[in-house]
């Protein structure tokens, strides 16, 4: 079986959010099924550098790839990695991928024809390569227009043979809506346009255009996949969902293997659930990192997007409460001007309480994972997150809300017995801090506290199972494609 995973972003050539590190991580897990699994991404700024640091061995595939977009032809080399025993093809074009940052700030037809050109060259890409795929896994509205194209497209629609389509949804809220002139553009047939079509309020909606073409929907976490089916948390587009509920299917995100402190890489001293010895000298380690004196008092972790899907417009009134009960706070992330602003203002007021490192720190961020004693995620909503799951396994003990894929991975200790993290659930400052003061209570019991991290570090959040799961998923489909 044969997969191509097209991808806007692939960590660690690219990465932005989670997106990035699930089309890293699961066609590695894919091929020890056995799935001649693959990537298509763009050549990003820096990506092409980053490939020859990972001794990918980068070899340019011979003939050039032709898109017809916008009346005239783009072009782009072809460059095939293999990273950690993935092929991966990148797409070169110093026009569309060069000096851009991945998502532009503003969508128009004009800033999303990167986007474009990627989703039409993962269907040109066989012809260069001698490598047809059976099945085209999509990820998030940049890669829409694979399955659309195939239904609507004025010359792939007719495409032979036809490969069998999945689309992942990692992120409803994110959909590729714009004005209906980039429809002729970009070579789709207007008659798409409808309201069983690509229609959505006069404009032209790629993620509902991809729930209607592809063969199978997925998303990212159980509770996730229900949500989205509801008028709150469905963005729109809760009715389509409804009506091809039958082909929507729920599979949680995996972990990269990499993702261990036992032989974590950057973290100072490996330690495992047997014996923890070693994430206290990591906590001893940042604590210096910090410039913070070991005055026993716990330390938060919070590393995500400032944006208001990860809570912060409830995190930061919380943080002189978070201050007067003895609590310090590392935050790792960038975003929101304005969050990014009271962060340093709080850094700067209260330099014994709080810390704030701008953007992403891969090498720090495992050491904030090894050495802080708990994670507070606070999420408005959260398709899956994987930040919970990496701090399981470092053994810092998750405080969240109970959305999406946070209530389907951490189980709160106070309600369970065998729980090992602390839930709440109104999006509230008030319940906010109830959840930590009740992770607070726990942690001044050295004995329970330490029964807490070693049930959460035992759990398995691998791609073991989910991994699985899509190998079903793609047998099935084909299958049907049979029939």
């Amino acid at each position: 079986m044969k997969v191509l995973h097209v991808a806007s972003e692939v960590a660690p050539l690219s990465k932005v959010g989670g997106l990035g590190d699930v089309a890293g991580s699961l066609p590695k897990a894919l091929r020890k099924l056995g799935i001649d699994a693959r990537i298509v991404t763009p050549a990003w700024p820096g990506v092409l550098d980053k490939a020859n640091e990972l001794g990918g061995n980068l070899v340019r595939l011979p003939p050039l790839l032709h898109i017809s977009l916008q009346w005239h032809v783009m072009s782009s080399k072809i460059w095939k990695t293999i990273i950690d025993d993935v092929p991966i093809y990148i797409l070169e074009n110093s026009d569309l991928f060069e000096n851009l940052p991945i998502y532009p700030e503003e969508l128009t037809g004009e800033s999303a024809l990167p986007f474009a050109f990627f989703s039409l060259s993962a269907l040109d890409l066989e012809q260069k390569n001698r490598w047809a795929p059976d099945i085209i896994h999509c990820h998030d509205w940049p890669s829409a227009l694979v399955p659309i194209s195939l239904k609507w497209h004025r010359f792939y629609r007719d495409k032979n043979p036809r490969p069998m389509t999945f689309f992942t949804i990692h992120n409803v809220a994110h959909q590729g809506i714009f004005p209906f002139h980039v429809l002729d553009e970009w070579g789709i047939d207007t008659r798409s346009f409808t309201i069983d079509g690509l229609e959505f309020y006069g404009h032209v909606n790629l993620l509902k255009g991809a729930l209607i073409t592809s063969n199978c929907i997925t998303t990212v976490s159980s509770r996730y996949g229900k949500e989205i089916l509801t008028p709150e948390m469905g963005y729109g587009l809760d009715g389509v969902l409804r009506k091809e509920k039958s082909k929507l299917h729920c599979v949680l995100n995996g972990l990269d293997p990499g993702w261990s402190p036992v032989h974590d890489p950057y973290i100072p001293f490996p330690f495992s659930a047997e014996n923890l010895e070693g994430k206290k000298h990591c906590r001893s380690v940042l604590l210096q990192h910090l410039g913070w004196k070991d005055n026993m008092a716990p330390i938060f972790l919070s590393i995500s997007r400032l944006t208001m899907q990860k809570g912060y417009d409830i995190l930061l009134p919380a943080l002189d409460a978070l201050r007067e009960i003895g609590v310090r706070c590392l935050f790792i992330g960038s975003g929101n001007p304005i969050f990014t602003s009271a962060l340093y203002e709080a850094a700067d007021r209260h330099p014994d309480n709080f810390a704030f490192k701008h953007g992403f720190h891969e090498e720090f961020s495992h050491l904030a994972y090894a050495g802080s004693d708990m994670l507070i995620m606070p999420s408005l909503f959260e398709p899956c997150g994987l930040t919970q799951l990496i701090a399981l396994q470092y053994g810092t003990v998750p405080v969240v809300r109970e959305t999406g894929g946070l209530a389907d991975t951490v189980r709160d200790a106070d309600d369970h017995p065998d729980g090992y993290g602390f839930t709440f659930i109104p999006y509230t400052t008030e319940a906010l801090l109830k959840g930590v003061r009740r992770a607070l209570n726990a942690y001044r019991d050295p004995f329970r506290w330490d029964g807490i991290i070693k049930r959460g570090m035992s759990k398995d959040f691998s791609w073991k199972v989910s991994s699985q799961h899509y190998q079903d998923l793609y047998h099935r489909t084909l299958e049907n494609k049979r029939r």
